[in-house]
């Protein structure tokens, strides 16, 4: 009679704790059950405790476990962790052996294949990987803020910006905004960048570098090794190249044009080299024909060797009233001083060399000790072509024709008479001479008072270089005389701001 009283206060208590609905669902602590719940639990200050195992009692539950207790719960108390059965194994509740990335990283990994087309490909299903399903970007930040993006739309990445606009952007507001640094062994590679398109015409670049900033660049080449070189440029498809002994802040080598430079600005220069060594420093060398280079010494502006031309200059203003010069020399900056070289007066007569102020156009030859002396040339008001000749009275006359090229480039006229200088020679008992019949190609010699000696004698001619067309233009020769001098270009001292690595700071 005891054990049927006690069976009923147990059923009296269970009817009084739980919530039993004709749903078949039941309610602890709540008397309205979720309806798609089959046990609701509910409390305001107690919660729900799963069964408790060390990891020696739940491992050796898994002899007894199959696919028919998938989902079975505990809680290991050894590693303080949920533990559920998969069908076949223990897994720890978002651990990496599941579908969550773990803190400590994940094992047995499914690497995802190549895709068919990358970029448009989706992901296999059994494969494993980290993003998004949907299309949404992928956000990567620290201190709940946005760090990194990936965009959903083309899979460009962009740092410190939302809208990479490249497949990689990085935008930043400090000294430096995106830094590859890379530890590389000595024969390695730090940083590249191609462009892999088939080879053709297009316009893509390998590294493309780009600055709003005056004192900023483009691109930065450094290398801090005392004897390297900073930037190395291969154009054409060159596979070979050479480096400067001592190292270069840039090499650069093609099968066409090593270095090609242009400014479009009216003030700008193409190229420009300077070098800040007072003593011996070249601002630029240029070597052609694999020879070997030299230059003074004591340093200069430019140094050039070739095997035929060691320097060229040409200008190409075919402009009628202005100076042109293919070569134009200053020695002193400070000073009024001009040289051209190759010019054309704005009046329109062409020089060779063309100088401002006066000059002395000399040589040199060696005396008897070796040491060399100068020689100075003649020069005159008009510009003169001159020749010698010999020649002899016979029976008192003599005729001479001038040189049929030499003809062919003076002019003889009766303002531009021929100049003729007679030396008689060997016979002193000759009456003298008088030069008659002077034209651009012959003169003559006859004895005075209608002698008729045989007297040799020297001649000598000085005419004026008649205009000649030089190219397409025509070159004014015949009337110089005293004309104006060359114009001294204004050539200011260039005397840039050079920044150190004290004024570029490098990060």
């Amino acid at each position: 009679m005891k054990k049927i009283i006690d069976l009923s206060l147990i059923i009296i208590v269970i009817c009084f704790s739980f919530e039993i609905n004709a749903q078949n669902n039941v309610g602890i602590g709540t008397t309205t059950p979720d309806a798609n719940s089959i046990l609701e639990l509910s409390s305001t200050n107690k919660g729900i405790l799963i069964p408790r195992l060390t990891t020696v009692q739940r491992t050796a539950m898994s002899s007894s476990l199959s696919a028919t207790q998938k989902g079975l719960l505990v809680f290991d108390t050894t590693l303080g962790q949920f533990w559920f059965w998969d069908g076949t194994q223990w897994v720890v509740v978002g651990s990496g052996s599941g579908n969550a990335w773990d803190l400590l990283g994940n094992a047995g990994i499914t690497n995802p294949a190549s895709p068919a087309i990358y970029g448009t490909s989706t992901i296999g299903v059994s494969e494993n990987w980290l993003g998004t399903t949907d299309a949404n970007d992928f956000v990567i930040g620290t201190n709940n803020i946005e760090r990194m993006r990936v965009k959903q739309t083309n899979g460009n990445i962009g740092f410190g910006t939302a809208a990479p606009g490249y497949p990689l952007h990085g935008l930043g507001s400090n000294t430096i905004c995106v830094a590859v640094i890379s530890n590389s062994n000595a024969a390695g590679i730090g940083l590249t960048g191609q462009n892999i398109a088939a080879s053709g015409t297009g316009s893509g670049n390998g590294v493309f570098g780009a600055t709003v900033q005056s004192n900023g660049f483009g691109v930065y080449g450094a290398n801090l090794n005392t004897n390297g070189t900073g930037i190395l440029g291969i154009g054409n498809n060159v596979t070979t190249y050479t480096l400067v002994s001592g190292g270069s802040g840039g090499a650069f080598f093609a099968a066409l044009t090593g270095v090609y430079g242009y400014a479009a600005n009216n003030t700008g220069y193409g190229v420009y080299g300077k070098a800040v060594n007072a003593a011996s420093a070249y601002g630029v060398v240029g070597i052609a024909n694999n020879v070997t280079g030299a230059g003074p010494t004591s340093g200069a502006g430019g140094a050039f060797s070739a095997y035929n031309y060691g320097l060229s200059g040409v200008q190409t203003n075919n402009l009628a009233g202005v100076q042109t010069a293919a070569g134009y020399f200053v020695a002193d900056p400070t000073a009024p001083s001009t040289t051209l070289v190759e010019a054309w007066s704005a009046g329109g007569t062409h020089y060779k060399i063309w100088q401002n102020p006066l000059g002395a156009v000399s040589s040199s030859i060696p005396d008897f000790d070796g040491n060399p002396v100068t020689l100075h040339a003649i020069e005159t008001p008009e510009f003169y072509f001159q020749d010698y000749g010999q020649g002899k009275l016979v029976n008192g006359k003599a005729h001479i024709d001038i040189d049929p090229i030499l003809a062919k480039n003076i002019i003889i006229n009766e303002k531009h008479p021929l100049r003729v200088f007679i030396q008689l020679e060997d016979n002193e008992n000759c009456k003298g001479v008088i030069v008659k019949n002077k034209t651009a190609n012959s003169f003559d010699v006859v004895e005075l008072n209608g002698a008729t000696s045989n007297t040799p004698f020297q001649w000598f001619i000085t005419c004026n270089v008649a205009d000649a067309m030089i190219g397409k233009r025509l070159s004014k020769f015949a009337d110089l005389r005293f004309e104006p001098g060359p114009v001294n270009v204004d050539v200011p001292l260039r005397n840039d701001s050079f920044k150190s690595n004290e004024d570029v700071k490098k990060k």
